[in-house]
Formats: structure tokens, sequence, C-alpha cells
């Protein structure tokens, strides 16, 4: 309907009119996460362009004067209200959503078809300069690369990009770092502190491990994304052109679980979260990263390195705790070693000679946060709707066995192995436990939808 009414003004020639409503449109809230208001919010942007470039051909070609807000000229019927517009050429130096997704998926390095997923919904994320974004994942899977990207790919790519880790800095010093103060507004206070904030004025400013910052910062900060305005010390209230990404290595929603991150905070940002998966859950990018990795060390360094089977299979296998910073870590040990050694390829006796460093990696983590969910689960379980295990633990388990455990097995083969993985029979198909366990959490699943 909308499309309709604004090509019906373009026929009749009323362009700014078009050009009205369409801006109109666009400054409407657009959940880019999701691909029906994607579609629609790129739809327009195309709209606005073309009409952008009509006009500025219309005035190329008629009367100029009507570039500084005249009424009417020749062939372009004026708005109903009195406006100055100068419509921009087309910029063909400006990437396209397809364009800055494949620069996201380069820096990623993946083949996989959810990280792949989140990137697309990434790249469309780029030009909504004045929304906040968080970007979640465990240590090493390139959070601060990606914000970096994104600033790069952004409209304000001129400006500056600043970084701020809260894990580095005592919980008094992260706001001031991050805020700026003027001296003598706290005692040692001598000199004045420009702040991340004001650093970053027109550009975008990273901040890291948000979790170990204080509600007073989150408070400061939310103001600063909902009116672009926020406090300093011995300065008052002061006004921000600045994009906020965060980062974090906790799932945001357990953050909120453990009082780490306010509900409205939460609430402001949710719907621009994006993870950063490791690399252990998408092994296949571990040979695409060697594989780059070893054709970069031969373009810069002019070294050619290469590793036998044996030890690809083995850093293939690897569950990598600290992700890709880890592998490029230890990749380059071994390239050092071999070097050393006389040797352009990395054997297997080199890796077991240097084995990786054996660190916690997040499953012990991860395995809490279970615990604390199930207990949870526990207390609000009615005994009226069946054993807590047998019926709500044991079909749920099975249900994600069957629908989301490795992809690249088939069901017949998950059925088979049931019985070696989770300790329950699958081999007689409709008839086994497994396959009751599933159709159980299914029906009351599909129930509750």
């Amino acid at each position: 309907m909308m499309n309709e009414k604004i090509s019906k003004l373009v026929r009749r020639g009323s362009l700014i009119d078009a050009f009205n409503l369409i801006q109109k449109e666009l400054d409407k809230y657009f959940d880019l996460s999701k691909s029906g208001q994607r579609k629609i919010y790129l739809a327009l942007q195309k709209q606005k362009d073309d009409v952008s470039y009509k006009i500025w051909s219309a005035i190329k070609s008629k009367k100029p004067g009507y570039a500084k807000g005249e009424a009417s000229f020749l062939g372009i019927r004026p708005s109903e209200e009195t406006i100055t517009i100068t419509p921009r050429k087309k910029n063909t130096e400006e990437l396209s959503i397809e364009e800055k997704f494949n620069r996201l998926k380069t820096l990623a390095k993946t083949s996989d078809a959810k990280y792949i997923e989140t990137l697309q919904s990434l790249a469309y994320e780029v030009d909504q300069i004045d929304k906040p974004i968080l970007i979640f994942g465990e240590t090493g899977t390139g959070k601060s690369l990606t914000a970096k990207e994104i600033h790069n790919l952004s409209k304000r790519k001129e400006k500056p990009f600043e970084f701020i880790n809260c894990a580095n800095l005592t919980l008094n010093n992260i706001e001031v770092v991050l805020f700026g103060t003027e001296a003598g507004s706290y005692t040692d206070s001598k000199k004045d502190i420009k702040g991340k904030v004001k650093a970053a004025e027109g550009g975008t400013l990273f901040i890291d491990e948000i979790n170990r910052s204080t509600p007073e910062v989150r408070g400061n900060l939310l103001d600063l994304i909902e009116y672009k305005k926020y406090e300093r010390r011995g300065s008052g209230t002061q006004e921000a052109n600045v994009r906020i990404i965060l980062g974090t290595n906790v799932h945001p929603a357990d953050m909120v679980a453990e009082d780490k991150m306010e509900k409205d905070f939460f609430h402001r940002i949710k719907t621009r979260m994006f993870e950063l998966p490791p690399l252990r859950k998408r092994k296949g990018d571990i040979l695409l990263f060697v594989n780059w990795y070893l054709e970069n060390l031969r373009k810069e360094k002019n070294i050619k390195m290469a590793l036998d089977s044996e030890a690809l299979n083995f850093i293939s296998k690897y569950d990598w705790p600290g992700n890709l910073r880890d592998l490029s870590g230890y990749l380059e040990l071994l390239v050092d070693r071999s070097l050393r050694n006389n040797s352009t390829t990395i054997s297997i006796d080199m890796i077991l000679s240097n084995p990786p460093i054996q660190i916690p990696s997040s499953f012990n983590s991860e395995k809490s946060q279970l615990e604390r969910l199930l207990l949870s689960l526990l207390e609000q379980w009615d005994p009226q709707n069946g054993k807590y295990i047998s019926d709500f633990i044991n079909p749920m388990i099975a249900r994600a066995y069957i629908d989301n455990y490795r992809p690249d097995m088939s069901r017949s083969e998950k059925l088979k192995m049931a019985s070696k993985i989770l300790g329950v029979d699958g081999t007689r198909g409709n008839d086994s436990k497994l396959l009751e366990l599933y159709l159980k959490s299914k029906s009351e699943n599909e129930s509750i939808n």
C-alpha cells in the first residue's frame, strides 16, 4: 500500500512529496534482525535513492535555483509544505548490503550457515549509525575486530573509532576513562580527562566486557543511547554524537539473571544482539582459517609452509578454548619452531613436542549456568505435570538430540548412536524409548505454541 502511494506521487511528478513520505517511513523503528522488516527497510531506501536522483537530475536540467528551496519549476510539483532540500547524488563509493556482508564474512572466515545468517543480519545494521549493537561471544571470537569493521563499513568511518575494555580497569576508573572528568571534581583529580565518549565524537565507541562495568556506568550509557546525553564529572550534562557498540563474553540473558545488567538496559539493546560462535561449534571453519593463515604467511612474508595430514587432523579436531586468537597464536608457534628446524612442513611430531597449552574452556561455566537453570525450572515445576526428569528433562533432551545435535548426522544414524551417546535405545525405530520421548516433547511444545 505504501509503495503504491509513493509510486503514484512519483508518476504525478510530486517528487518532493514522495521524498518526504519515504523519509517519514524510514524514521520509524525497524527491527532489522527480522527478514520481513529488513525487506521493507531496503525497499524504502532504494525508493529514496531513486527519488533523490530524479530530483537531482531535474534540478540540473531545469532550474538550478530550485536547489536552494524555490517553490516550483518545470515538471516537479512542490510539497504542500515549505521545505528546503538538497538531494544528494548517488554515491558510487557506497557499498551495497551484499558487499558489506562479504567484508564481514571475509573477516569471520566462516562457512557455518548459522554464523553466516548472523553476519547477514549484522550487515543490515551497519548503517543504522545511531543504533547500539551488542556483540557477545567467548574470548578470542573476534568481537573487537568485528566492531572495528562495522565502523569501517559505516558512514561514520571518517570519524574516530575508540575502544575501552572494562576488564582492564578498576570499577572506579571505568567511569572516568569512559566519560571523562574536570580537574578538581574529586579527590586527587588534578587534570582534565577527555574521556572516550568525547574522543569518539562523530564516530564509534566500542565498550568491551560491559558486564564488568557498574550499574551507574550502564545508566549513564543508557542516557547516551536514548538521548545522546551523558553526565561528566565536574561538567554536568554533555551532548554527544557517538554510536555505541558493546561487547561481552557472557550471554546477555545470563547477565540479567545474575544482576550484571539492568532489565531496562537489556530491553533497549536486545533487538540488536549478535553472537559470534566459538570454534568448537563450527569446526569446519578451522581448516578455512588454517588455509588463510598459511596463504597470508606466503603473501606477506614469502614463507611457504604446509601441514602434514596428521597435524591437520589434530588441529581440526581440537576444541581451541581461546578460539581464533588461540589457534592463530598456536600456528605462529608451530611456524617458528618449524623454521628453526629448517623445515617447511608442520608435522604431527612437531605438535606432540609442542602441544597446545590446556586452559579451562567455558564448559565449566556453561555447566554451572545449566545447573542454575535446571534448579530454577525445578523450583517452578508442578508435580501435577508428572515427574521432573522422566516427563520433562528426558523428552526435552531427546528432542534436542534428534532435531539439533550434529546436523551432519542423519536421523537413522542418530537413532543407531543414541544408546552410545544418550544411554537410550533408538534402534527399534518408532517403538524405541528415544522416539517415545521425542514425540512426547514435540507434542507438548506444539500444544504450547
